[in-house]
């Protein structure tokens, strides 16, 4: 269903060679999902010329994203990193403005602390 708000996706694995592949599949379903919003074919065109991207990541990101990203890509001047807690969890009211555009990454379980990013749909639904 397509009701216009950015979509979301649950991830559940177990081993970082798992949760890389799939961070990897991830980010390249919303990568493709924002640009064909903007009327853009990732599989047809190729990135050459597609409208710019942005991806908020924690500033406790793990270094898998950022690989991710790169072989994606997305480079990292794309990058917006979120201010985070004590626990290494985004802070939600430091979030940039959300738009069409704009991927958020957040992640389940901080590696130093286990903790969660939020995740209530609320918290990141396009202004």
């Amino acid at each position: 269903m397509d009701d216009g708000h950015a979509g979301s996706a649950i991830r559940v694995g177990g081993g970082v060679r798992h949760r890389y592949n799939d961070g990897k599949l991830l980010l390249a379903a919303g990568r493709t999902a924002l640009l064909k919003h903007t009327g853009w074919d990732v599989e047809e065109d190729g990135l050459f010329g597609a409208p710019p991207i942005r991806v908020a990541v924690g500033e406790e990101v793990h270094i898998s994203v950022l690989k991710a990203l790169s072989l994606l890509g997305l480079g990292r001047s794309r990058l917006t990193r979120v201010p985070v807690d004590g626990q290494g969890r985004m802070r939600p009211g430091a979030l940039p403005r959300l738009d069409d555009h704009t991927v958020v990454c957040i992640q389940a379980g901080n590696v130093n602390t286990g903790a969660f990013d939020p995740a209530g749909g609320h918290l990141w639904s396009c202004s």
